[in-house]
């Protein structure tokens, strides 16, 4: 009988406090491609589908808005996760004008409240996805957002493509902007943001996951090795934040030794990003215990944005043994500095028949070495590790989160959609 086992699992839960209503608003203008407004519904489903593994008393709303505003997910509809998640597939793009201030009014009006399931003493946000700045609104946003009913909601402004008026989005989004303020390049990207809107709304506290990636940037590996290289380091850094806003990256390369990109640069994802792909190799000697070393003294360190109780990992890429190295492998993975970080070595191509260069990777990755060392014939192989890096790193990061106890609600939910939280 579901209402005895609910007398099991909601003392589990403890005391859920007051509904979080989410209302999203959804630009269906005729400015968006149909491609771009699947990735944006995409967003949508998949930010609702994330929350729910962790937010039992999280409601949504969509609201979609082009020449008219129509409520597309009331917050009624929550009793049934999958209907609702499948009514979210199922959006047609309205076309047409940018109405964003008739639409936040809607929501207002016709959403937070009483009779379309809102409670008064719910939080409430507003998180508005638009790629253009408004056009033939008949409301004024000013004096919408100015409106006795907006008191208490927090909210958030996704501004895509950057086709728009600045002033518009930032005067949308609740302060401080950069917390309530996001953009991207393009809809595909989206995702990006996920575990951001999800830790700013549940309110996710925890020290986060620092990843440390030494790049081999000696004379041994190609140009076109090396471009492949920072494209499996983009692709990592793109699909753990998918999952998990507290994870930081560092990139430090070596031939000489430069911190490529700091753990201080993990506010702006996309500049992060860019500076990955802007990085140029190099060149001279293979000296992997030095910037093994440097990532000790110069990454996770507090001056430039480590904390000390956060878990950390280090990712080494290379293609060749230890060459001119002025530092001693062992001394250094046996510096007191190491103790308690995680080590991966990936090693790529000739270093694989060198049995000097297979020693020092075995040194390197932590123990046992079947999940810790990995290897790849080619640089373009290495995109078949990006899911095992990221189910790694994001589970280590979610142990803090306690996942068997979000999965075993997950579970729950989904033997029971039809329960009313």
């Amino acid at each position: 009988n579901p209402k005895k086992l609910m007398i099991i699992i909601l003392p589990y839960y403890g005391f859920l406090g007051p509904d979080k209503e989410i209302a999203f608003v959804l630009d269906g203008s005729g400015s968006i491609g149909p491609e771009d407004f699947e990735s944006a519904k995409d967003f949508i489903y998949n930010v609702m589908k994330k929350l729910w593994e962790r937010c039992v008393n999280c409601k949504f709303a969509i609201v979609q808005y082009g020449n008219i505003v129509r409520t597309e997910l009331s917050l009624t509809e929550k009793n049934d996760a999958r209907e609702a998640l499948e009514k979210v597939k199922n959006i047609q793009q309205i076309l047409s004008y940018t109405i964003t201030a008739s639409a936040i009014n809607h929501v207002l009006e016709h959403v937070f409240v009483p009779e379309k399931g809102s409670r008064e003493d719910s939080k409430k946000m507003i998180i508005v996805l638009t790629d253009r700045r408004i056009f033939l609104d008949p409301m004024n946003l000013t004096a919408v957002l100015n409106s006795p009913k907006m008191q208490n909601v927090v909210r958030f402004a996704i501004g895509v493509c950057l086709s728009l008026n600045a002033f518009e989005l930032q005067e949308i989004a609740s302060k401080p902007h950069e917390k309530h303020l996001l953009t991207s390049d393009q809809y595909s990207d989206l995702d990006v943001f996920i575990s951001e809107i999800e830790s700013n709304i549940i309110g996710i506290k925890d020290p986060g996951t620092e990843i440390a990636f030494v790049l081999d940037g000696s004379g041994s590996t190609e140009p076109e090795d090396f471009e492949k290289a920072k494209d499996f380091i983009s692709k990592v850094m793109k699909k753990v934040w998918e999952s998990c806003f507290s994870c930081k990256f560092a990139v430090v390369q070596y031939g000489n030794i430069i911190t490529e990109l700091s753990l201080l640069e993990n506010n702006d994802k996309k500049k992060a990003l860019e500076k990955v792909k802007d990085i140029q190799q190099i060149k001279q000697h293979t000296i992997t215990a030095s910037a093994i070393n440097h990532v000790l003294e110069h990454v996770f360190v507090a001056e430039n944005g480590s904390r000390k109780d956060s878990k950390k990992i280090i990712i080494v890429l290379t293609d060749g043994r230890i060459f001119l190295d002025p530092m001693n492998l062992t001394t250094v993975l046996n510096s007191p500095k190491m103790h308690n970080i995680l080590r991966f070595a990936t090693g790529v191509g000739p270093v694989l028949d060198d049995p000097k260069g297979m020693k020092e990777l075995q040194e390197m990755a932590s123990t046992p070495h079947e999940k810790h060392l990995f290897q790849v014939d080619s640089y373009a192989s290495l995109d078949d590790l990006i899911s095992e890096l990221d189910s790694i790193i994001t589970g280590i990061e979610g142990e803090v989160m306690k996942p068997d106890e979000h999965h075993l609600f997950s579970v729950f939910l989904n033997a029971y959609p039809q329960l009313d939280f």
